[in-house]
């Protein structure tokens, strides 16, 4: 028999109840230890795995299953289909976890984000750093140059007056970049992504590595958020905000088995979504009344 696997859940308890039933009905090979655990269940979406007492405990090294707490067979909505990447559901756990057991899983590691004010570092993001302006009904002006790793030259991004400015992950492309029109980017290995959410540019969503730095002069008084509305700082005109990628690492188990299911899932979204912005053009009527 093969030894078990330590683990811990992670996550609000009505969702972390019907995953941890389903490992106890689909798997003799794991058992629960929220102390010294070998691998970490994460079960929810973006706003779990963003909690800060939650990324706390993944940093540690650890693989990360991230388990989305929708089950695939249920319609796709654009603010909670896609998660954080999470390939795993309700209806394949048991699939993910016979990977797991069988040696059939892969850690894929990557760096967060890093965020600084002044020099005076303010937090690591596994999905996105956002700056936008503290006054809500305002656009911003930022002067942005980026401090490329391999040649050691400034690239100049456009500075166009926008609603936000979005630094992501990989993960955090398929959370607020995603709804800002940007590419999902779950193929990339180590990039962050800068991009102008309301700016009128044709080309608003620029690729970079993580040993690059993007350096930004405020040019107006900003809020400076890490990984959604828990941890906001404030940002001064003439400060300077820099972002790059952490020493911190999250490493997420992924196999080859339940991969299929996000980019069927990706799929599906994409057609969703066009399917909804044909029918507000054709049917504009209709469109107003949802």
């Amino acid at each position: 028999m093969l030894k078990a696997i330590r683990y811990d859940l992670l996550g609000f308890e009505k969702d972390v109840k019907p995953v941890e039933a389903s490992i106890a009905r689909h798997s003799l090979c794991f058992r629960h230890d929220q102390d010294d655990p070998e691998i970490h269940i994460v079960v929810g979406g973006d706003g779990t795995i963003q909690a800060k007492e939650v990324k706390k405990r993944i940093l540690d090294g650890k693989p990360v299953l991230p388990v989305h707490n929708r089950d695939g067979s249920r319609a796709f909505n654009s603010k909670k289909s896609l998660g954080f990447v999470a390939d795993v559901t309700l209806d394949n756990l048991h699939v993910a976890l016979e990977d797991i057991a069988q040696g059939r899983s892969f850690p894929r590691e990557e760096r967060l984000l890093a965020c600084s004010i002044n020099s005076e570092m303010k937090g690591t993001a596994i999905c996105d750093i956002a700056i936008k302006s503290s006054n809500p009904f305002s656009t911003i002006l930022f002067a942005a140059v980026v401090l490329k790793a391999d040649d050691k030259k400034l690239e100049r991004p456009p500075s166009p007056k926008c609603d936000i400015l979005l630094a992501s992950t990989k993960y955090g492309s398929t959370a607020w970049n995603l709804s800002m029109g940007g590419p999902i980017n779950v193929d990339v290995p180590n990039c962050m992504q800068l991009s102008y959410g309301g700016a009128s540019i044709k080309h608003a969503h620029f690729l970079y590595s993580t040993r690059d730095v993007i350096k930004i002069e405020l040019c107006a008084d900003t809020l400076v958020s890490i990984d959604g509305i828990t941890d906001v700082h404030e940002g001064r005109k003439g400060d300077l905000v820099e972002i790059t990628g952490s020493e911190d690492f999250i490493k997420l188990l992924r196999t080859d088995r339940t991969f299929e299911s996000l980019n069927s899932k990706i799929g599906r979204q994409i057609q969703y979504s066009h399917n909804s912005i044909m029918s507000s053009a054709l049917f504009p009527e209709a469109a107003e009344k949802q």
